[in-house]
């Protein structure tokens, strides 16, 4: 299954692009995305299939959904300069810029493509979805989050919108959905990426050698609340303000993830995620779908990755 995903992806960049530089960089990139085990094109097959989906296009609209995830990683990559041993940390942002342009491009081309055969996805609708995507990145790139409100209004933007994005592509091919079902779908989708988000948000607020959110000046929640109690956590404000500069904030770096570990943010944060957590079970029990493709949707979802 993941190696004809895969294929249908190479065949389709090959199509498209016509430099052999180019060709190379962009197959070297769905090479390494294989590793991953094309994670959110299971979605879209799985989308597809609990629905009672039997379209011949699905295989190729999984690969063009994975090539979508692909350049976003690559952007959310760059913009976050995380995952630096990844091969498309290894050039330029001009050049990598450029190639998520065309990767973008190509599979929306493919998707016009397919559509004229099947007049059954509205690309506006997987054009939308990319672009409130690309509108919460710019928010949390800016740092425009002051709020828990401004924070999981960011989070259904930049997280869910692509989850959405995955499940559309997939359900939109079967002709045995219903708006009811593929309604808590959506939803269920939406509460994927915010319980996803919280995940990632609350494993990178501790300091590390690693990629880290408060070094960054990220607004997460576990930050969110640290700032809310800053008259208990001075230096965390103080670092914010810039007041303290990014060597001297990593001076009191063990002082610094002593206050996390003592300040509750990481068990409340851990609270307001399980709660979107039982929301998430609670609808899932009421979604009308095929097993075990309903099941295998849900372990999916429920993957960190």
């Amino acid at each position: 299954m993941l190696s004809k995903i895969h294929n249908e992806m190479n065949k389709m960049i090959c199509q498209y692009i016509q430099m052999p530089e180019i060709k190379e960089l962009v197959l070297s990139f769905s090479k390494e995305q294989f590793k991953l085990n094309l994670h959110w094109s299971k979605l879209t097959l799985y989308s597809h299939w609990m629905f009672e989906g039997k379209s011949e296009h699905i295989h190729k609209v999984a690969a063009i959904t994975e090539l979508i995830f692909l350049a976003s990683d690559i952007l959310d990559d760059i913009q976050d300069q995380d995952h630096l041993s990844k091969p498309w940390m290894k050039h330029s942002k001009d050049t990598m810029f450029n190639m998520i342009l065309i990767m973008v491009l190509s599979a929306i081309s493919e998707f016009n493509v397919i559509n004229k055969q099947t007049n059954t996805i509205s690309v506006n609708k997987v054009n939308q979805l990319i672009i409130q995507s690309i509108g919460g990145q710019e928010m949390d790139i800016k740092n425009r989050v002051d709020s828990e409100e401004e924070y999981f209004s960011m989070l259904e933007l930049k997280s869910s919108s692509l989850i959405r994005l995955a499940c559309y592509t997939g359900y939109s091919f079967s002709n045995h959905n219903n708006e009811n079902q593929t309604n808590r779908l959506d939803e269920l989708a939406g509460l994927a990426g915010i319980i996803h988000q919280l995940e990632n948000d609350i494993n990178d607020i501790i300091i590390t050698n690693h990629k880290n959110d408060l070094l960054h000046k990220k607004r997460t929640l576990p930050v969110l609340f640290l700032l809310k109690h800053s008259n208990e956590f001075p230096i965390i404000k103080d670092y914010y303000d810039g007041e303290i500069t990014k060597e001297q904030f990593l001076e009191k770096k063990n002082e610094v993830n002593q206050i996390i570990q003592d300040s509750g943010c990481i068990e409340y944060s851990k609270v307001i995620q399980n709660l979107y957590i039982n929301k998430f079970d609670e609808l899932f029990e009421s979604l009308e779908a095929v097993s075990p493709w309903k099941e295998h949707f849900r372990d999916l979802v429920y993957t960190t990755e």
